[in-house]
C-alpha cells in the first residue's frame, strides 16, 4: 500500500517537473527575446510572476537588468529591478537581503517621485519588518499611494497584506495575549481588508490574490480548528497559486494542510504534504520553508515516538534555523534599516541645502528684479519729469509762437494801416495835381505869357508837379517793397493775375472805397464794381471771404 503511494506521489512529482521544464524553456525564451528589446520591466514581471525558475538563472538575469538600467539611467526600471531582486531574496528566505534591496527601490522611486513603484516598495519591506504597528503604517501608506495611481492589483495585495497583519497578532500562538474579545475584534479588521481585496479583484480575477484570500480565510478557520472548511480554502488556494506560477505559495499551502493532517493524527496525509514540500523547497531554494518543514517532520515522528528519526529532524531544523538566523538576523536587518535612515536623512539634508541654495538664488534673482523696478521707476519718474518739464518748454514755445503771430498781425495791420494812409494821401495829391493841371490848362489858353515874371511863375508851378510825380514814385516803390512778399506768394498760385489785377487788389487790400479807386485809376465806380466781380472769380473767393481775408490767408502761408 505504501509503495503504491510513494508511486504516486513520484508520478505527481513527475508531472510537475516536467510541466516546470516546459514552462522554463519557454520563459527563458522570452527572456531571451524582451533582452534584445532591453524591455527591462518585462523581463522583471517574468521572473516575478514564475518562481519555479532556476535561482541561480533568475539571480544573473535580474543583475544584468540592475546593471543596464544604472548605465542607460533609466531609474525607473532600476527601481523596478531593485524590487525584482528584493522578491527573489524573499522568496529564498534571505530577508536582510530582501529588506537592502526594497530599500534601495524605495529610495530611487522617491528621487524620481513615482509613487507607484514607492508603493509596492513599501509594501514589499513590510513583509520583512517584526513590529506590527510599524507594518501597519507601511501597509497604510502603500495603499494610499497605490490608491493615487490606480494600480489595483498591488492595492489589493496591499490590503490582504494589512488584513494578515491583523490576523497576526492573533493566529501566532507567541503574541496572541489579548483574550477572546480581542481576537475578535482582530478578526473583524482582518476579514474586512480581505474583502476589500475580493472586491478589487471581482473584476481583475488574478489568481494569485485569490489564492491569497482563501489562505488568509483558511487559517482563520484552522484556528477556529474547522478542519473541513480549513482543508476546503487551502485546496482552492492550492490550484490558484499553481495557475498563478507561485510555487512557493504552493509549499506553504502544503505545509498547513500537514498541520492540520498532523492536529488530525492522519499520519499517511502529513508524509504526503511534507515530502511534497520538502522536494519542491530543495528544488527551489526555499531554505525558510525547509526548517518549517524539518520541524513538523520532528513533530511527526516525535508523536509517533520514533525518537531516532525526530532527533534527526530536529538536528536539521535546528542547522536550518541557524542558518536562517545567521541571514536574517535582526540585528543585520536593523543595521540596514539605520543605515538606510542615515542615508535617507543625508538626503533630506541635501535636499535641504539645495533648497536653501535655491532659496538664495531667488532672493537674490528678487533683489536685483527689485533694483531693476526701483530703477526703472526712478528712470520713469525722471523721464515724466522731463516731459513736464518738455511740454512747458513747448507750451512757452506755442506760447511765444502765439505772441509773435500776433505781433504779426499786429505788424501787417499797422503796414495796412500806413499804405492805407499814404495811398490815400497819395491819391489826394494825384487829385489835386489834377485839378492843377486842368487849372492851368485853361489858363494857358486864356493868358498870353508876354513877362518873363509870367514864365518864371509856369516855371515854378511845373517843378511843384515834378516834385509831386517824384513823392507819388516813392510811395508806390514802398508800396511795393512793403507788398513784395505777398505778391511774390500771390504770383505763385495765381500766375493768369495781371498787373492792374495786383494794383486794384493791393487798393483793396488798403481797404480802399469803390469811388476812392476810381478817382485814382481815373475810371467810373460801375467800372471798378465790374473789375472787383472779375477779380473774386479769379481769385475762387467764397461769397463769405472778403478780400482782407484772402490777404491774410496768403500771408500766413509765408
Amino acid at each position: 500500500m505504501k509503495a503504491i503511494q510513494y508511486l504516486l506521489i513520484f508520478l505527481c512529482f513527475g508531472r510537475i517537473i516536467g510541466q516546470q521544464i516546459d514552462s522554463t524553456q519557454q520563459i527563458k525564451l522570452k527572456i531571451e527575446a524582451l533582452s534584445d528589446e532591453d524591455n527591462i520591466m518585462a523581463i522583471n514581471r517574468l521572473i516575478n510572476s514564475n518562481t519555479f525558475l532556476d535561482p541561480e538563472y533568475a539571480y544573473a538575469v535580474l543583475n544584468e537588468n540592475l546593471q543596464k538600467a544604472k548605465e542607460d539611467n533609466l531609474m525607473k526600471e532600476y527601481a523596478d529591478s531593485y524590487i525584482s531582486l528584493g522578491n527573489f531574496w524573499y522568496t529564498k528566505g534571505n530577508l536582510a537581503k530582501a529588506f537592502e534591496s526594497y530599500l534601495k527601490a524605495e529610495a530611487i522611486s522617491n528621487s524620481i517621485n513615482d509613487n507607484r513603484l514607492v508603493g509596492i516598495s513599501v509594501m514589499n519591506r513590510s513583509h520583512i519588518t517584526e513590529n506590527l504597528n510599524e507594518k501597519i503604517e507601511l501597509l497604510e501608506r502603500a495603499i494610499k499611494m497605490l490608491g493615487l495611481v490606480k494600480d489595483t492589483v498591488n492595492l489589493a495585495k496591499a490590503h490582504l497584506n494589512l488584513g494578515n497583519t491583523f490576523s497576526t497578532g492573533v493566529l501566532d500562538k507567541a503574541l496572541n495575549n489579548g483574550g477572546v474579545k480581542q481576537a475578535q475584534v482582530q478578526r473583524q479588521k482582518a476579514f474586512k481588508q480581505y474583502a476589500i481585496a475580493e472586491d478589487l479583484n471581482s473584476t481583475l480575477k488574478n489568481p494569485e490574490i485569490a489564492a491569497s484570500v482563501y489562505v488568509h480565510r483558511a487559517e482563520w478557520y484552522k484556528y477556529d480548528e474547522q478542519y473541513v472548511k480549513a482543508r476546503e480554502a487551502f485546496m482552492n488556494a492550492e490550484s490558484s497559486f499553481e495557475e498563478a506560477g507561485r510555487i512557493k505559495g504552493k509549499v506553504y499551502v502544503m505545509l498547513q494542510l500537514a498541520e492540520i493532517a498532523l492536529d488530525e493524527e492522519n499520519w499517511e496525509e502529513v508524509l504526503n504534504m511534507l515530502e511534497q514540500a520538502e522536494h519542491l523547497a530543495n528544488s527551489l531554494d526555499y531554505r525558510d520553508y525547509l526548517s518549517q518543514i524539518y520541524n513538523l517532520y520532528f513533530n511527526y515522528y516525535k508523536q509517533r515516538e520514533q525518537y531516532s528519526e525526530a532527533l534527526d529532524y530536529f538536528q536539521r531544523y535546528h542547522a536550518e534555523s541557524q542558518k536562517l538566523s545567521d541571514l536574517n538576523s535582526k540585528d543585520k536587518i536593523h543595521g540596514i534599516n539605520l543605515e538606510h535612515r542615515l542615508e535617507d536623512k543625508q538626503r533630506l539634508l541635501d535636499e535641504s541645502q539645495q533648497q536653501k541654495n535655491l532659496y538664495r538664488i531667488i532672493v537674490i534673482i528678487a533683489l536685483v528684479f527689485i533694483a531693476c523696478i526701483v530703477g526703472i521707476s526712478h528712470l520713469t519718474i525722471q523721464n515724466k519729469k522731463r516731459k513736464i518739464e518738455s511740454i512747458a518748454q513747448k507750451k512757452q514755445v506755442s506760447d511765444i509762437k502765439i505772441k509773435n503771430q500776433e505781433l504779426q498781425e499786429a505788424l501787417m495791420k499797422e503796414k495796412l494801416k500806413f499804405n492805407q494812409e499814404h495811398l490815400i494821401s497819395f491819391a489826394n495829391q494825384v487829385h489835386q495835381i489834377d485839378e492843377f493841371l486842368e487849372t492851368l490848362k485853361t489858363q494857358v489858353k486864356q493868358t498870353q505869357v508876354t513877362t518873363k515874371a509870367d514864365v518864371n511863375a509856369l516855371k515854378l508851378s511845373f517843378s511843384e508837379i515834378i516834385n509831386d510825380q517824384n513823392y507819388i514814385k516813392q510811395l508806390q516803390s514802398l508800396s511795393k517793397e512793403i507788398n513784395q512778399d505777398f505778391l511774390i506768394q500771390l504770383r505763385k498760385q495765381y500766375k493768369k493775375l495781371t498787373k492792374k489785377d495786383e494794383q486794384l487788389l493791393l487798393y483793396l487790400v488798403l481797404e480802399m472805397s469803390s469811388k476812392e479807386i476810381a478817382g485814382v485809376l481815373k475810371i467810373s465806380t460801375e467800372s471798378v464794381h465790374t473789375k472787383r466781380y472779375r477779380l473774386r472769380k479769379k481769385l475762387k473767393l467764397n461769397a463769405d471771404e472778403s478780400f482782407i481775408d484772402f490777404y491774410k490767408r496768403i500771408v500766413a502761408q509765408l
